[in-house]
């Protein structure tokens, strides 16, 4: 055997030994949630219209298969990420920057653009939650409906600053700012007197300060929302599916209803 034979002969045996002796990585694709009920809009002036609702997206053999408790890669659940802005024209340029990333190809890439423009998992008042809609159990998905503020609330429920999941089990939660700190977190209820009402500032010790992007003193704000799956692997690395942009609340600190 020449020794040019030897050298393919050899090659070839070194690298059934490098790749041969590991798997390739696994990856895993969840299915986003794609049903928007009721998109919010900075742009209605109808105090009933300020929220969102949409379903989380479990029914398919793929999702039914990572609820298995004995599945090596879990469905953990729905996130809900959201970010105050003051300013349309950023607020623009960031859901453009988005949605051009949420592709079938890329899976992820919105949700690491969200996570790097700062975007945070939205609170509530009964305790930390992420991602805020658990899997739930059987064949269903969940129904979400999202209210972030107050208007009237004494006189209309469905006014009412809520989180109601249903779907399962019915859920319901108030809604807070994203919080790393002790005690009691801080309500969209900008236009509200009280501490947990408080304005929304840039060095605001209540949120990270990636979690607002403000650019001028003035008195209105937006609320921009996304949702998305979230699974995890046996070694707790988390997986992401494409995003839902559940629209953007319009929020008006020198009024107390919203």
């Amino acid at each position: 055997m020449t020794r040019s034979v030897w050298y393919v002969v050899i090659f070839f045996i070194c690298a059934v030994a490098i790749f041969g002796g590991c798997g390739l990585d696994e990856f895993y694709v969840l299915d986003a949630p794609d049903n928007v009920i009721h998109r919010a809009s900075i742009t209605t002036s109808d105090a009933n219209e300020r929220y969102c609702e949409f379903e989380t997206n479990e029914t398919s053999s793929t999702m039914q298969q990572y609820k298995s408790s004995t599945a090596a890669f879990r469905f953990l659940g729905t996130a809900v990420y959201y970010k105050i802005y003051n300013n349309t024209d950023i607020l623009n340029k960031a859901v453009t920057s988005i949605s051009s990333a949420n592709t079938s190809s890329t899976y992820s890439s919105a949700v690491q653009i969200l996570k790097s423009r700062g975007y945070q998992p939205l609170g509530v008042a009964e305790g930390f939650r992420d991602p805020l809609v658990e899997a739930t159990p059987g064949t269903s998905n969940a129904r979400v409906r999202i209210r972030l503020t107050n208007f009237q609330e004494a006189s209309s429920p469905d006014t009412k600053a809520q989180i109601t999941i249903s779907g399962g089990a019915t859920a319901t939660f108030t809604p807070e700012r994203y919080y790393t700190g002790s005690g009691e977190g801080v309500t969209f209820d900008f236009g509200r007197s009280g501490d947990r009402n408080e304005e929304p500032t840039s060095g605001d010790s209540s949120d990270t300060d990636s979690s607002i992007e403000i650019f001028s003193d003035g008195k209105k704000y937006y609320v921009d929302m996304w949702a998305f799956a979230v699974g995890r692997d046996t070694t707790y690395t988390h997986y992401y599916s494409r995003v839902l942009h559940l629209g953007t609340v319009a929020i008006d600190a020198d009024r107390e209803d919203n």
